[in-house]
């Protein structure tokens, strides 16, 4: 940062709440009751405050609750009076290890930064509704249908635990509803194997639909070769999403095939870099997806944030909902799904600040928050 704009730090804060949700999340690989959000409050000298947090996803990646706690304690340690670029080389320095816990400090440092895309009246971004494959056919036609009539036009669902079911789901969802225009993403969380990923992208292929977004994830985040078998076969366009934290892996994306990438605030480096990611894969000819599922409404509002600085820089649908699963927002109701899919700001640019600036700022350092 140029000292002009390379603000003192009045105080930088973290703690940790456990946010129950409403009802499970189930996912290919874990079913949550809850979120362990670890936060981070910045407050500079100007008396700007801002907020970030990254949320432990166990079979994501391979950060964990303790080792999030410990490296944002560690960037954390000693920065009061420090300059703001100082906390950055902080973050850039754990970057590769640590990607959540980097990422959270360094929302709360850019966050003041993006207030002012909270305008009124608030600009909508449509969103995904999760529907999952081993439902059974008929609560997947009605849950649907009530998602349709709503004015939902994306859904999104969660494959990987049964290949019948997510073929039988796929057939379903791509070829009934005649003259209903919807778009359909099918996300295996890494949970198919690669011939099963091959097969399940062929059944996809097959149903000739417009609706087909896209196939994301299909196989473990470790395995690019065998993603780039997927991405290379004749089958429905892959976009990755466990595997992509920087430059380099959206260029590795470009280079086995795949149709796009999804970025999530909590682990590609604060709103800044998320946008300049952003804007290297499009120059590559690759679709962006944007938005976390398993955030509080912290890493949402910055999501939020980020997705009207993108200027429509990003695919539709978003999937900023990790706030809709939680019993009690931790900023309260500042942001909205609405009946139709529509994900939004629910409070006035004043009401925003007002609640960025009031979380947090009685905690002690490391405290642990009753949920």
């Amino acid at each position: 940062m140029a000292a002009a704009t390379d603000p003192i730090l009045r105080r930088l804060r973290w703690g940790v709440q456990h946010a129950p949700l409403t009802k499970p999340y189930e996912l290919s690989f874990a079913s949550l009751t809850a979120f362990d959000v670890v936060w981070v409050r910045a407050e500079i000298e100007t008396g700007d405050i801002g907020l970030g947090d990254a949320v432990p996803l166990p079979g994501y990646n391979w950060e964990t609750l303790d080792s999030i706690r410990a490296t944002v304690s560690a960037i954390c340690d000693d920065a009061d009076g420090r300059s703001a670029s100082a906390i950055v080389e902080r973050c850039r320095g754990v970057r590769s290890q640590h990607p959540f816990a980097a990422s959270a400090v360094m929302a709360a440092l850019e966050l003041p930064s993006f207030l002012d895309r909270a305008k009124q009246p608030p600009e909508q971004f449509p969103i995904s509704a999760p529907v999952a494959a081993e439902w059974p056919v008929q609560k997947l036609r009605d849950v649907v249908q009530a998602l349709l009539t709503s004015g939902y036009r994306y859904i999104k669902v969660k494959v990987g635990r049964n290949l019948d079911d997510d073929i039988r789901t796929a057939r379903c969802l791509l070829t009934e509803w005649p003259g209903e225009h919807f778009g359909v993403v099918f996300d295996a969380n890494q949970a198919h194997s690669v011939e099963d990923a091959l097969t399940f992208s062929q059944a996809l292929r097959q149903c000739a639909s417009s609706r087909l977004q896209w196939y994301e994830q299909p196989v473990d985040r470790d395995d690019w070769q065998g993603m780039e078998r997927v991405c290379r076969s004749d089958g429905a366009p892959v976009v990755l999403d466990e595997c992509i934290y920087d430059r380099s892996d959206v260029e590795r994306a470009r280079r086995i095939g795949a149709y796009g990438v999804k970025l999530k605030l909590v682990k590609n480096f604060g709103i800044g870099e998320t946008l300049a990611l952003a804007r290297h894969a499009r120059s590559l000819g690759l679709a962006v997806v944007y938005g976390n599922g398993v955030a509080s409404d912290i890493g949402n509002l910055g999501e939020y944030l980020t997705l009207a600085a993108g200027e429509g820089m990003f695919a539709s649908a978003s999937e900023c909902s990790g706030f809709a699963k939680l019993k009690t927002p931790l900023l309260g109701p500042l942001l909205r799904i609405d009946q139709a899919g529509q994900f939004s700001l629910n409070a006035s640019a004043a009401e925003v600040r007002t609640a960025v600036s009031a979380f947090g700022q009685d905690a002690a350092t490391a405290s642990i928050l009753a949920g």
